[in-house]
């Protein structure tokens, strides 16, 4: 989800607050990255932000997504 106006930036929605910290929500699960039969690493494109804010995470990390 791209910008439509040239220079304007759209801000991240806001975060859900939780006990423990901050979370986010998953748009799309775009690669994975497995070794050994385990996954390990994907890229994940966030709900709310462009693609180029779009990053790699450890499994732990999108458990809830």
């Amino acid at each position: 989800l791209d910008n439509f106006i040239p220079n304007h930036v759209i801000p991240p929605p806001p975060h859900i607050e939780l006990v423990d910290g901050a979370e986010y929500e998953v748009a799309a699960i775009l690669r994975s990255k497995i070794v050994y039969n385990k996954l390990l690493y994907c890229l994940v494109e966030w709900l709310g932000y462009t693609s180029r804010n779009c990053t790699s995470e450890p499994m732990d990390n999108v458990t809830n997504s």
